[in-house]
């Protein structure tokens, strides 16, 4: 095996791991907020803000940890910063494993939103896979980062719906699909620790800011604020981050839409949702290599995002279980396709020297969103359960005018 290669399976594991952490409350924090007695939340809309608030968490940590671990890594290294980070991760699926055992909604709070700050090393995954082109081409690894985060999300919902069903075992509890989560991280760190390689030699002639939290945030907002400036990506990048948006919407409120309109327990929604996970594992393995070398990207990314838009109002207005899965199939597909060729698009625009920094702030930006999302999502499910999911439709309606508009499609 080329060092390559196997610099690009720890990438693949690490992004794994993040991606099985965000996952994993998706199926059991509805059924555990609002049907569960566990957590002394009396009233509908006190336990819906419940629900907001611990999806936000994980997401507003990510925006920060994207930024800031993405800048880093261009300075002190790939490697150091992703085994710091995967430490750290570790500690928080402790903290949040005795949270939930304990019935300490606020101490879960806490944890979520400390290990998304730890997970924001997914910044370092797709930058260290940048640094490995073109001994591996782009479209073949983000390919693969995207289809581990998938996995993540196949992943996640099964040891979550299956570790948290007490009729399959009774020592099992909501607490346990983070006790496995735990163990996960403490095997990603020690490969890493052990096989992992610099993939990236630091910048030498620049010294970085003192290593303290104010720094740090002014660095991240620094990134940012440099990134969506950046003339020549600035349409695209607000379009993709629309798009991202609307997906991470899906992500977070289906778990939902299925207990509220279809009356799903935890394991039938990990199993459900199981159909969307495989596809777009299917869409970025092999589709998106296979169109992208084809076609337009502009093009392929404009229809797709076409297609995600009617295949998720399907989702949303079926009433039969068949057109449901149906639905959630394609869907999965032109996730695939769109998500990936986003951030392709973003990458191959810009310095080989920056890309750590620019795919960390638009990870942040994402994850900004995704924070946004969940609360806006909360507030609109209070009232209607589909509400997040039309939501979503919106935004992708809004990101294809943004395509339509980009003032630079040359350099798409």
């Amino acid at each position: 095996m080329t060092q390559a290669k196997q610099q690009l399976i720890a990438i693949l594991l690490i992004t794994l791991l993040g991606f099985i952490g965000l996952a994993i409350p998706y199926p059991i924090l509805a059924p555990m907020l609002l049907k569960s007695q566990a957590f002394s939340l009396h009233t509908h809309a006190t336990r819906m803000l419940w629900y907001g608030a611990l999806l936000a968490a994980y997401p507003i940590g990510q925006f920060l940890g994207s930024a800031i671990l993405g800048d880093l890594s261009d300075h002190w290294g790939r490697r150091k910063i992703l085994i710091l980070s995967l430490l750290l991760t570790t500690i928080g699926y402790a903290i949040s494993a005795i949270a939930v055992y304990q019935h300490y909604l606020g101490l879960f709070l806490f944890a979520r939103l400390f290990t998304g700050l730890a997970e924001g090393n997914i910044a370092i995954c797709r930058a260290a896979a940048a640094d490995l082109s073109p001994k591996i081409s782009k479209y073949t690894s983000f390919g693969l980062i995207n289809a581990a985060g998938t996995c993540g999300f196949i992943i996640g919902p099964i040891l979550a719906g299956v570790f948290s069903d007490k009729t399959i075992y009774l020592g099992f509890s909501y607490a346990t699909p983070f006790f496995i989560a735990l163990l996960l991280s403490l095997f990603t760190l020690i490969a890493t620790y052990f096989f992992f390689t610099e993939t990236f030699n630091p910048i030498k002639n620049k010294a970085h800011q003192a290593f303290s939290l104010f720094s740090l945030l002014i660095t991240a907002m620094n990134n940012i604020i440099f990134t969506v400036r950046l003339q020549h990506i600035k349409w695209l990048l607000f379009s993709a981050l629309l798009l991202m948006f609307s997906v991470d919407l899906t992500y977070q409120f289906a778990p939902l839409f299925l207990t509220a309109h279809w009356q799903m327990t935890s394991l039938a929604i990990a199993k459900t949702l199981f159909v969307l996970w495989v596809s777009i594992i299917i869409g970025e393995v092999w589709l998106v290599p296979l169109l992208a070398k084809r076609f337009n990207k502009y093009k392929l990314i404009f229809n797709s995002t076409i297609a995600l838009s009617i295949f998720l109002i399907l989702m949303i207005t079926t009433t039969y279980l068949a057109l449901l899965y149906a639905a959630l199939f394609l869907l999965g597909i032109f996730i695939a396709l769109s998500t990936t060729l986003a951030t392709i698009l973003i990458s191959d625009a810009v310095n080989p020297h920056i890309q750590g920094r620019i795919l960390g702030a638009f990870s942040s930006l994402r994850v900004l969103g995704d924070a946004i999302g969940a609360i806006t999502g909360d507030l609109c499910a209070i009232f209607y359960p589909a509400a997040p999911l039309w939501l979503a439709v919106s935004m992708l309606i809004i990101s294809l005018i943004l395509l339509l508009v980009t003032k630079n499609k040359r350099k798409l």
